[in-house]
This record gives C-alpha cells, structure tokens and sequence, in this order.
C-alpha cells in the first residue's frame, strides 16, 4: 500500500474513533467504544508496519496454522519459501 494511502487510511480511522468516542451515552457505549479503539489501534499498527514486518507476521501465523495443520510452508510452498526466508525467521507466535 502506498505511504500516501496509509495515512488517508489512518486520519479515518482516527476520525471513526473520535466521532464514535463523541457519541458514547451510557457505561454499554464506553464499553463497546473501549473495544472498538483497542481494534482501531491495531488497524493503525498494521497499517503503520514496514512490509518486512507484515511479512514476518504472515510467516508468523503460518507457522502456528501449520502445527494444527501438520504442514509446513517450507515444503508445501517450497518457492514462495525459498523467495522469503532470507527475509524471515521461521517461528511462530506460539
């Protein structure tokens, strides 16, 4: 995603949090806004990675889906591994 575009993304998502933050009434609205935000901050996290971190993060939560699996990208998807893994460290976050 271009940088341009990330930070659009971003001043909406701060806008989108503000206006619901604007709208909370009652302990129900503070507590569904409290989740929301914690949402909105890892859209923001996400967006502000470098790719090498979002690329990190994929090999990351392949490598715990590939345990319940019984699999393992290194073999099921040899070139998509080969092309990677001198970017990446093969550990899961489990």
């Amino acid at each position: 995603m271009p940088e341009y575009y990330k930070q659009i993304c971003i001043d909406n998502v701060n806008e989108v949090s503000n206006f619901i933050k604007n709208q909370i009434k009652t302990n129900d609205d503070l507590i569904q806004y409290q989740f929301k935000k914690k949402v909105f901050e890892r859209i923001i996290k996400v967006l502000k990675q470098k790719p090498s971190d979002n690329l990190q993060n994929f090999v990351n939560f392949t490598v715990d889906l590939d345990k319940i699996r019984n699999q393992d990208i290194r073999v099921s998807i040899p070139d998509l591994w080969n092309i990677i893994k001198k970017d990446v460290v093969y550990e899961g976050f489990l």
